[in-house]
Formats: C-alpha cells, structure tokens, sequence
C-alpha cells in the first residue's frame, strides 16, 4: 500500500519537475516560485503535498489575491491505496494544465497548494476576484472536459489556509 503511495509521490514529483525544468527559451529565465513537495501518512493512507515554497518575484501580486478558491475532485479512494487512477490522474493533469496560463495570466491569481489522497484532488489558487477566477475557468475549460470539480470561494486575505498547511508540513 504505501509503495503505491511512494510510486505516485514519485510520478507526481516527476511532473512537477518536468512542468518547472528550465528551457531554452528567453522568457523562461525569468526566476520563477519555487515549489516543493511533501508526504503525510496517517494510519491507512499517504497524502501528497505540493506546495509554493518561495513565491519568488510572485510575491508582490500576494496582496492583491485575496480570494481563495477551491477546486475539489472526487475519485475512487479504494481503487489506488487512496491515490488517484492513471485516468482521473490524466484528467487532473489536463485541467490544470487548462486553467494555469488563463487564471493566473497577468497576475490575477495563484495556484498556492495541491492536495491529493484519501479520495480527493484538491487545488488552492489566491485570485483577485473569486467571480472573475470562475469567468476565467469557464473560458479555459470551454471544448474540454467535463470535468468533475467542485468549487468554492472565500475571502482569505492572509492567505491563512495555506500558511495553516505549510507550517504544519515543515514541522
């Protein structure tokens, strides 16, 4: 149960760091976030953590995101040892992949913390507007999908449901 767990832990970090590899282009030598990964197991399953460790030049747009939106994606907790399928797993990488460059354009938001296990895909993004954020996701998702997601939006200024989970995960 817990290889599976550390096979997925490891797939994902493979897409994280394949997703923020540096590239040849011009553009991409601007300094960027810095992300990092961690793993919690409680008694029967492991939870995935990925997580903006360094906002970088990022910081400054900080202030100005103080909406909080949750994406929730449901699967099967029973069929992977608590971690999603291979399909549900392609479909979560395909909608972010969908909403990064069109809700976090100009500025306007940021994907802060990724939570998958225990039967749940859990995305926290800080946008200026939790209205426009959902604007912006259905203009992205428009010819894709569906998508089985929940979402959710509320005022978090401090951005205190990710700083409550960061500083539990560098304990």
């Amino acid at each position: 149960m817990l290889r599976a767990a550390a096979l997925s832990a490891l797939s994902l970090f493979a897409t994280v760091r394949a997703a923020t590899a540096p590239s040849s282009d011009a553009a991409s030598a601007a300094p960027k976030e810095s992300w990092a990964i961690a793993t919690r197991t409680n008694e029967h399953r492991t939870f995935i953590y990925r997580y903006i460790d360094d906002l970088g030049p990022k910081a400054g747009e900080r202030a100005s995101q103080r909406e909080r939106v949750t994406l929730r994606w449901h699967y099967d907790a029973d069929a992977n040892n608590g971690m999603p399928g291979d399909a549900d797993k392609a479909g979560m990488d395909e909608l972010e992949d969908l909403l990064d460059p069109v809700v976090e354009r100009d500025g306007f938001s940021n994907l802060a913390l990724v939570t998958t296990g225990e039967g749940d895909r859990v995305w926290i993004w800080y946008a200026r507007s939790g209205a426009d954020f959902r604007e912006r996701m259905a203009r992205a998702m428009r010819g894709h999908g569906p998508y089985p997601v929940e979402v959710d939006v509320a005022s978090d200024p401090g951005w205190t449901a990710y700083e409550d989970v960061v500083v539990g995960l560098r304990r």
